[in-house]
């Protein structure tokens, strides 16, 4: 995608920092019990009907966990190839709106890669903003606005597209229900997932009952918290190559919550001037103090009916996270943004809402070291998504990491089985999720440790830290990649725009560039040091001079 640097400054996530997961209890052998809680079907699959295994004909059965963009995409992959495929998914819709996850995600061609296959993108692009049209206006606190138009750093490459989570999900469930392979469950948990000779049980829970579900394979599509990832720490007695490995981030831990605007809501005092849709904002506030000041970033819709969604990032002692009541929160706002008529843009029900909601926390960068499971009686179980890496928004690569993952998993699939891949048996299965795992897990690594480096002092954490990130990021991207191209490579943050290159070779050719960086320093330092020390050497021979002249001349040097 083309990378606009100012959107690197918005205090929005760009992507999918807390994707949904399912609530683990324990995990006595193979057998694992997740807390139960009511939930109600949406749509019952005729397949579980069907027959006691819960097949469809002679068709192999997938169990896809979670129903986000990963899981959904997965699930047509696999139908296109003969599944047929279940997706459980706890949320009650695929536009449901849910205040915790009421974020943005920016499709950058790396995302799209999978959707081109199936002709998505132009549907994608018809409901979302592309990245071309991207403008910034800047409220100040006095009332002053200023809107520009970042650069394009490589205009050649494909459009990116903003897009609010809850209608990209319901783009892609349209897609899944155009075929009859693919049964959607959503208000659906999972209370136990076991295993069999060669299948995995998966027993869910309904106002129709308690079904189990066999699958030939068992997809983890279910977030940061994955029981599906458990579940394959258990059945291979590997639990150490299933536990995500965790990184320092200066922006794990931050919090975050979410606050609706109304559409076209006036950005002006007067009420004269009023937001539009397709453009993006950034309301600066008027409080300086640490503890109580913000900065509400909104990111560009395409329905200009659609309400606005603005966030609020701060460190876990920011006195936001004590308001209990509206009116405290209604308090707040009118002081820090004096520019905005908050009365009139934020109702008193949803600053109610806005302080109930408990909100979302940035997680550390992590992967998982193990992709994929095949259990002792040859349950099979791959993971993909958040499930095996996570890590805070900084670099707008959530969504395009998990939809890279099912590309890759198709790639794979293709190579192995070739583009109808009909003739599906367990050893095939096996053979496709462990070279998956092979091509997936260096990334997955890759990905977690670009992460911390990305941009993580984007939410005013630290001024000086932040300047210093900045100098590095000029340095490696306008300076040294300009003049010396084959030496030196720019940012990581700009390498990951280019999705021809792997997560793994951004990380290499980053710390490539940091060595390449230091060699030059250190070598400059000697350099001049040893300079030094020659223009030095007359003078010291001048000094020995004199003190034998005074007779020191027996001291020994």
């Amino acid at each position: 995608m083309d990378l606009r640097l100012h959107v690197l400054f918005l205090l929005v996530p760009l992507s999918t920092p807390l994707p949904l997961s399912l609530t683990r209890n324990s995990f006595p052998g193979a057998r694992v019990p997740l807390r139960s809680r009511e939930v109600r079907f949406r749509r019952v699959s005729t397949a579980l009907g069907v027959g006691e295994s819960g097949r469809v004909g002679s068709a192999p059965m997938a169990v896809v966990v979670g129903g986000g963009p990963a899981g959904l995409t997965s699930a047509i992959v696999l139908a296109e190839r003969g599944w047929d495929v279940t997706v459980l998914e706890q949320r009650s819709a695929p536009s449901v709106y849910d205040a915790s996850k009421a974020y943005l995600y920016l499709v950058d061609t790396r995302g799209q890669r999978i959707l081109d296959r199936y002709n998505i993108t132009s549907t994608l692009a018809s409901k979302g903003v592309s990245g071309l049209e991207f403008t910034l206006t800047r409220v100040f606190a006095n009332g002053e606005m200023k809107t520009s138009v970042p650069p394009s750093l490589d205009p050649s490459r494909k459009p990116t597209y903003w897009i609010p989570r809850e209608e990209l999900l319901e783009i892609l469930n349209d897609e899944a229900m155009k075929r009859d392979n693919i049964h959607v469950l959503y208000s659906t948990k999972v209370n136990d997932i076991q295993q069999d000779e060669g299948v995995s049980i998966v027993s869910t829970q309904g106002p129709s009952g308690n079904p189990d579900i066999r699958a030939d394979l068992l997809v983890g599509a279910d977030g940061i918290n994955s029981a599906v990832r458990e579940v394959c720490g258990v059945w291979s007695d590997d639990k150490k190559g299933f536990t995500p490995r965790k990184h320092v981030s200066p922006s794990t831990g931050l919090r975050y919550k979410m606050i609706k605007l109304p559409p076209a809501f006036p950005i002006s005092k007067n009420k004269t001037i009023l937001s539009e849709s397709r453009k993006a904002y950034a309301i600066v506030s008027s409080i300086r103090s640490r503890r109580r000041k913000a900065r509400l970033g909104l990111l560009p819709v395409a329905n200009p009916n659609r309400f606005r969604t603005a966030n609020i990032i701060q460190p876990k002692g920011h006195d936001v996270w004590k308001m209990k009541e509206g009116k405290e929160v209604t308090a707040w706002l009118e002081k820090a943004f004096p520019q905005l008529s908050i009365k009139d843009i934020i109702t008193p029900q949803e600053a109610d809402n806005f302080a109930k909601e408990k909100g979302g926390e940035f997680p550390a960068p992590q992967y998982s070291p193990r992709l994929q499971c095949t259990s002792p009686k040859g349950a099979k179980a791959v993971l993909i998504g958040d499930s095996i890496h996570a890590f805070p928004p900084d670099i707008g690569q959530g969504v395009n990491a998990a939809l890279e993952d099912v590309a890759v998993l198709e790639d794979v699939i293709n190579d192995e089985m070739g583009p109808s891949a009909s003739n599906w048996t367990p050893n095939s299965i096996q053979k496709v999720i462990q070279k998956y795992e092979t091509e997936r897990a260096p990334d997955a690594k890759a990905l977690a440790r670009i992460a911390q480096i990305g941009y993580p002092y984007q939410y005013s954490q630290s001024m000086w830290r932040s300047k210093l990130w900045f100098v590095n990021f000029v340095l490696r991207t306008f300076i040294l990649s300009k003049i010396l191209p084959s030496i030196f490579d720019p940012s990581a943050i700009v390498m990951v725009q280019k999705s021809e290159l792997r997560y793994s070779e951004i990380w290499s050719r980053a710390q490539r560039t940091t060595r390449r960086i230091l060699f030059t320093i250190s070598a400059l330092a000697i350099a001049i040091a040893c300079r030094s020390f020659s223009f030095d050497l007359p003078l010291a021979g001048s000094i020995s001079q004199q003190l034998h002249n005074l007779n020191f001349g027996r001291l020994s040097w």
